[in-house]
């Protein structure tokens, strides 16, 4: 079987890179996140050392701390919205496409059941049936009890 032209530009690969792209980036922004909540912390629980401009000077490195990780984490939010984003399908617009697909004339019948799986391999294709639950009922005592 030849290469066939695709319709969608999204491959399994990319799909595969992308996923793992997402959790790293949320691994990182739950990092971050923590970070972020130790920073606050510790300047909550800051104890003046009874040097004021120690004080002030251990402060303001606790806020540029706090700042560069809600910068980090912003730009790892903005990164994980882009990977997010599904790229459209964008159809194929050379109808002379459909006249390089094969025209047979085979009774599907009669294929083995390994021909017959190849089509779904190759396209990906899956069958979903749902059987209904059976209802059950109990039998009808026609009699009456008072006739018994």
């Amino acid at each position: 079987m030849g290469a066939m032209p695709t319709a969608t530009t999204s491959t399994p690969s990319r799909m595969i890179h992308c996923t793992t792209s997402i959790a790293t980036s949320t691994a990182m922004s739950r990092e971050l996140e923590r970070q972020q909540a130790n920073i606050v912390k510790e300047l909550r629980e800051l104890q003046s050392t009874g040097d004021e401009d120690l004080d002030r000077q251990w402060r303001g490195q606790l806020r540029d701390s706090f700042s560069e990780v809600a910068d980090q984490r912003k730009a790892l939010q903005t990164q994980l919205a882009d990977i997010t984003k599904m790229p459209e399908a964008t159809p194929a617009t050379n109808p002379r496409l459909l006249d390089r697909l094969p025209v047979i004339d085979t009774d599907f019948d009669r294929l083995s059941e390994e021909l017959e799986r190849e089509p779904f391999s190759v396209f990906q294709l899956q069958v979903r049936y749902h059987q209904p639950t059976p209802t059950r009922h109990a039998p009808r005592d026609h009699r009456r009890r008072g006739d018994l």
